[in-house]
Order: structure tokens, then C-alpha cells, then sequence
């Protein structure tokens, strides 16, 4: 719980530069469109424009906005001090280290955006309008991150999951894949892990996060299955 109020911290120091990245992944999903499904591991950011003017904005709003309350902050190396984008910075906020990593936006695939208001879950800190991924943007991006297999990471499928259970791996995000996915073509099943995580693996994952609602083999069922018939629906709406 201590991580997860750091984290509300620094998303509340870098709300006042939301026009300058987007905010996605598992911490923006659980704090959006699946609000509580667990709690929040690292931030993921894409920078709007060029990645180190974004990063220098960001660096600084994180240590003005949190000094006061929190004593000195470091970051390890700091956002603008990374070697790639893909390097994630490590920034100590009181007793909790925060993993942020700010991937330069102009390379990585523009899923469709929207402003969403998003939770920052303690009393006395209001929700806060930040550009996320849309729905479909989301079960696009969680999708293309479950299929990487240099990932092997559970809580990929955790969270789509959860997004077929709202409704939101439908038509129109099958469309949107095969729209700007680099495939060119709507998800098929050969793209998808062969094979349900186990059930350690579905533990270590994301046991420390939440009490799991599903298992891993249930959970692998209903995606595989959503994700053939959003592609069916999107299909016969002429899609083909």
C-alpha cells in the first residue's frame, strides 16, 4: 500500500504536464477503465513530441512538486539521464522506490488516446485528467504486450481478462489492430501464447498485487475466446 500511494504522489507532481506524455499501461488501466483491479506496480509514460524535453519537464515536476513532503528525491538515474527509453529510472519517494519509464512516443504505435479522468485513490487527492489510451487502444496495446514473448509476463493476460470481462475486446478494437498493429491484420490465434501461464507463475505474477478473481487457465479461455469473436464481429460488419 505504500507503493501504491507513492505512485498516487508522483502522478499527482506530473499531472500539470499531462499535455506532454501519455498515460498507459497496467498502473493506467488499474487506475481508469479497470479502477482497483490492482494495485499500481510502476508508471508508464509515452512522450507527446520528442522523448528529452518531456523527460527534463517530468524530472523536474516530480522533485519540485514532492520535495517539500518527501525529503530529497533522487531519481536513478533520473528521466533525463537514461542511456535508451526503454531504461526505466528509479526515483526513492520517502520509503518507496517508483520504477518510471518514459518511451519516446514518436516510436511506438499510436493507439488511439483520450482524455480520462484518472484515480488517485487516498483521500484528499481528487482524480486527475490525464491522456490515456481509449478502451480500445488499451486491449490493443495489452494485446500486442501479451504476444511478446520476451515479456512472459501473467498480468498481460491478467489485465485483458478484465478488459474482456467489461466488454471492452470488441469489434472495434479488433478493427483498430488490424488498422495500426504492425501485422496489418486482425489478432489471429497462432499470434497467442500457446498456453495458460501455471498457476505458480499466475501467483508470483500478480499475487502481490491483488487477490486473483480468475485463474490463469479460466482467464486464458476467456480472452482467446473474446478475441476470436470481436475478430468474427468485426468480420461480418464488413471488416474483412
Amino acid at each position: 500500500m505504500e507503493h501504491d500511494f507513492a505512485i498516487s504522489h508522483l502522478l499527482e507532481a506530473i499531472s500539470s504536464k499531462s499535455d506532454r506524455f501519455v498515460f498507459y499501461g497496467g498502473t493506467a488501466l488499474s487506475r481508469t477503465f479497470l479502477n482497483g483491479l490492482r494495485l499500481s506496480e510502476d508508471v508508464d509514460l509515452l512522450s507527446v513530441g520528442p522523448r528529452q524535453p518531456v523527460a527534463v519537464a517530468l524530472d523536474r515536476a516530480i522533485r519540485d512538486s514532492l520535495e517539500r513532503d518527501f525529503g530529497l528525491i533522487e531519481g536513478h538515474p533520473g528521466l533525463d539521464q537514461v542511456k535508451a527509453d526503454t531504461d526505466a529510472s528509479l526515483y526513492r519517494i520517502g520509503a518507496a522506490q517508483i520504477k518510471v519509464q518514459l518511451i519516446n512516443g514518436e516510436r511506438y504505435t499510436r493507439w488511439p488516446r483520450q482524455s480520462t479522468p484518472v484515480s488517485m485513490r487516498y483521500a484528499g487527492m481528487p482524480d486527475r485528467v490525464m491522456t490515456t489510451l481509449s478502451p480500445d487502444g488499451f486491449a490493443c496495446a495489452k494485446l500486442s504486450a501479451w504476444c511478446d514473448t520476451t515479456r512472459n509476463a501473467p498480468r498481460d493476460l491478467y489485465d485483458l481478462w478484465a478488459m474482456a470481462e467489461q466488454g471492452m475486446i470488441d469489434a472495434a478494437a479488433a478493427e483498430t489492430f488490424r488498422r495500426l498493429g504492425d501485422t496489418g491484420s486482425f489478432p489471429r490465434l497462432w499470434m497467442f501464447p500457446r498456453k495458460a501461464p501455471t498457476q505458480a507463475q499466475w501467483q508470483d505474477s500478480i499475487g502481490h498485487q491483488c487477490r486473483p478473481q480468475v485463474g490463469p487457465d479460466k482467464a486464458y479461455e476467456i480472452v482467446v475466446g473474446a478475441w476470436l469473436q470481436a475478430v468474427s464481429d468485426a468480420e461480418h460488419r464488413g471488416g474483412r
